[in-house]
């Protein structure tokens, strides 16, 4: 997993950070599995999600960002540039990136979505590992490669990890990567 975290406004970032690491954790991901790496805002999250997909270091790429409505049109155009090159680094490299990138009204809005149970890279972070799974899967990495050949479209997991019959609540089923 790589994680691209922008500069910009830290303490919203670090909680959204801390939310992927999380999720990230309770799905079994190590931590000697995930590479971050810091840009100064979320205009240069796309250029530097290409050059890690071309790196073909990781499975699946979070991008975490946050904007904050102004007064002037910067807003929109730096939350459509980012949002349009990161979709467009995972559909030309086929290397899943998440638009972990809060586009707010106000700083109390990203604070709300970055802390506690509204912490959305909770989220991001089980969406990251889903998507990885299923890039491992259609790359024939998961299931063998015989299931990919047969069907690959039956090799594709649906959901996020379930644990296994009869193991407790706080033990995360692995997932090998």
């Amino acid at each position: 997993v790589g994680i691209i975290r922008a500069s910009w406004n830290k303490d919203i970032i670090d909680g959204l950070y801390d939310g992927v690491n999380a999720s990230l954790t309770e799905a079994g991901v190590q931590s000697k599995n995930v590479f971050t790496t810091t840009v100064p805002g979320a205009f240069e999250l796309p250029v530097t999600a290409k050059m890690l997909a071309a790196s073909k270091r990781v499975d699946v790429i979070i991008c975490l960002g946050c904007l904050i409505k102004g007064d002037t049109m910067h807003f929109e155009y730096i939350a459509q540039a980012c949002a349009t090159g990161i979709m467009e680094v995972s559909t030309s490299t086929m290397t899943p990136c998440l638009f972990g990138v809060l586009t707010v009204l106000d700083k109390d809005q990203a604070i709300k979505r970055s802390t506690g149970d509204s912490n959305e890279g909770l989220h991001w972070g089980k969406s990251a590992v889903e998507m990885g799974l299923m890039r491992m899967s259609a790359l024939g990495f998961l299931g063998g490669a015989k299931a990919a050949e047969i069907n690959p479209a039956a090799a594709f997991p649906t959901q996020f990890p379930k644990k296994k019959a009869g193991e407790g609540d706080d033990k995360p089923q692995k997932i090998g990567f």
